[in-house]
């Protein structure tokens, strides 16, 4: 059996999906399957996977499309065989040394869940570096950790269950399932190492209907051709930043600084403080996603 189990939950992304997929055939640590799960998909999703010719890749449809990547990741887990589950979203990448350094930590530090830091992929060059918020505490909220940062021991879905429903989430149900972690008290540890490049789908006004697909593919080709790829995205995301508190306004310094306290306060009291912030930008159950989709052109 497999050490790593690897999930990767697609949509009709054909034409990116073969770069997320050569990501983790470049790994260090070989000791893994992949179950690619389509959400119904109706392009040439097949196709592009049973391509690769590697036992180690398998290919599930879902009869009837779910809308999130709730649904085909669930489907995942059930059929993953593996000690250790990871998710790998369709338009994210790995570093080569990703599984590796994710395994060593978690059996290392004796935890639950595991995760790298890694680069936001935004628009017009304003990427961000994800998961390195609070301090360096793990166990505290973040504004964000995307399913593809995640490396995990495959018991703990039988002790938190499944995904939920995008229909029954005030937010992502991939956050939802996270905040069901911290709250249960597992122990979460942080590796320091950047191995995770996510093209961030949100930023894309259209980015399903378009196809588009030429930053994944330069990103891939980057990946593998720069040795200091990641120093130079790094330098990049400083130079970002210091633009930004440069010329933030005294207001707004003072509204990130509330907003930081009031997360560690709620934290503390055990609640989720985005779910207040989507409700009220999203109105009722659901309606993040729903304007995820509208905004990015997903069509079942």
């Amino acid at each position: 059996m497999p050490k790593v189990s690897v999930i990767t939950a697609t949509y009709n992304r054909a034409n990116i999906l073969g770069y997320t997929i050569s990501s983790l055939l470049g790994q260090t640590f070989l000791d893994w399957e992949l179950l690619v799960v389509g959400d119904a998909c109706t392009d040439n999703t097949k196709e592009v996977v049973e391509s690769f010719h590697d036992p180690r890749i398998r290919f599930f449809n879902l009869k009837e499309n779910v809308g999130d990547q709730c649904g085909p990741n669930n489907e995942g887990v059930l059929h993953a065989r593996g000690q250790y589950i990871a998710f790998l979203s369709h338009d994210d990448l790995w570093m080569p040394n990703h599984l590796q350094l994710c395994l060593e930590a978690l059996e290392r530090s004796g935890a639950d869940f595991v995760h790298p830091l890694g680069l936001a992929i935004w628009p017009q060059g304003k990427n961000r570096l994800l998961c390195a918020d609070f301090n360096g505490d793990p166990n505290k909220p973040f504004s964000w950790l995307p399913a593809s940062f995640w490396f995990f021991k495959k018991q703990l879905t039988c002790e938190i269950g499944q995904w939920k429903h995008y229909s029954q989430c005030l937010l992502a149900p991939s956050q939802d399932w996270l905040f069901r972690v911290r709250a249960a008290g597992k122990k979460i540890v942080r590796v320091h190492q950047i191995t995770v490049v996510a093209i961030v789908a949100s930023g894309r006004t259209n980015v399903y209907e378009n196809r588009e697909h030429i930053e994944n593919k330069q990103y891939f080709v980057r990946m593998g051709r720069e040795p200091d790829f990641i120093e130079n995205e790094l330098v990049k995301v400083a130079i970002h930043h210091a633009c930004i508190e440069k010329d933030m306004p005294v207001i707004m310094h003072l509204r990130k600084g509330i907003f930081n306290a009031i997360l560690k306060i709620s934290w503390w009291l055990k609640f989720e403080p985005f779910k207040v912030r989507f409700a009220l930008t999203y109105g009722k159950k659901g309606g993040f996603i729903r304007s995820f989709h509208k905004k990015i052109g997903y069509k079942k």
